[in-house]
């Protein structure tokens, strides 16, 4: 007994743990370790197409339905159409999206400079004296605000800091953008620098507060055709199956359409004036052939060209078909 009494304080003593030293990456770990891995999955599988990342999904608690209607926008106020405001939990968790995909693309592209970069497109229009445009293969990027309504049922109000944000999606190669807005801010346009491509632009909006220098950014922005996918892209890729079967509406496609039945004042499409030199009430005589030369697809061969479609409504005729429309391909010879 006293001998155990003895052993008690060693029995009761602690035991000693292994205590791991766990150390957080760093950024700049982490970096590098994405970067081995988009060398493993893109560079030595040959698949040059930048898909890491989810698809932005539009959840109902991002808007917030206004009861209060822009009555005085309508030539007729009783047009049963629905107006939303975009939440702070929207802005939050796009900001979070936007930041995380340019972080990881701009890794892509440092891969791809470093280990691929004849896979690397590069366009260039002669006719403009600017340098080569180097372009990436990046998966169809959507961002849909309708959540299935008509483009015509809806529309978002969006004020400086929201309009903003649509300004810089339009820094994401192949994006597809489906938007019904009240009075797009479109002088954010204006000093909008990047150049890339884009899948599909659906903007449904007011086109009266439009001046000359938005419609001459308009004509730079869309000046980068879409590229086709190479042939050993067909297997590994599901868009360039489509394009080379010829399957699907995967050609490139802009469309700027007013609102049906805005009051007068509000109801002109200045944006119908993108192809011509005065105006597109002028007719076929003034289109702008510089324009065309210098801003369209010069290599239709290897770029796809965007089909462009532009529509008003007459304000006292709002369930009549289009009063005008400006369909065109944007290339010299309309391929």
């Amino acid at each position: 007994m006293k001998k155990l009494l003895l052993l008690m304080p060693a029995l009761l003593a602690p035991i000693p743990l292994a205590v791991s030293c766990f150390r957080e990456e760093t950024q700049e770990e982490k970096d590098e370790k994405l970067a081995k891995k988009y060398e493993k999955e893109y560079v030595d599988k040959q698949k040059y197409v930048f898909d890491d990342f989810e698809q932005f999904k539009m959840k109902d608690e991002y808007f917030e339905e206004q009861l209060k209607k822009d009555e005085y926008l309508w030539a007729k106020p009783d047009r049963n159409i629905k107006k939303y405001w975009l939440t702070g939990l929207f802005y939050g968790d796009f900001d979070k999206w936007y930041n995380d995909f340019q972080h990881k693309f701009n890794i892509f592209k440092k891969v791809m400079n470093k280990y691929a970069s004849k896979e690397i497109i590069e366009y260039k229009n002669p006719n403009i004296n600017a340098d080569p445009i180097h372009l990436y293969y990046v998966k169809e990027v959507k961002f849909d605000f309708s959540r299935g309504i008509p483009s015509q049922s809806y529309y978002i109000q969006l004020f400086n800091g929201g309009f903003e944000r649509i300004v810089r999606l339009f820094n994401i190669p192949n994006l597809n953008l489906n938007l019904s807005v009240k009075s797009p801010i479109w002088d954010l346009f204006n000093s909008f620098n990047i150049k890339t491509y884009y899948s599909k632009i659906n903007i449904t909006a007011m086109y009266e507060y439009v001046y000359s220098d938005t419609i001459e950014k308009m004509r730079d922005i869309f000046s980068v055709p879409k590229p086709y996918y190479k042939n050993e892209h067909f297997m590994t890729y599901p868009a360039g199956e489509e394009q080379y079967q010829g399957k699907g509406d995967w050609k490139p496609k802009v469309t700027f359409e007013s609102f049906r039945g805005l009051e007068k004042s509000y109801s002109n499409n200045k944006f119908l004036n993108l192809r011509y030199k005065k105006s597109f009430d002028y007719g076929p005589s003034d289109i702008d052939r510089e324009y065309l030369e210098n801003y369209g697809n010069y290599n239709p061969l290897k770029f796809v060209s965007y089909r462009f479609e532009i529509i008003e409504y007459d304000p006292d005729k709002p369930d009549a078909e289009p009063s005008k429309v400006d369909k065109f391909v944007l290339s010299k010879h309309g391929i």
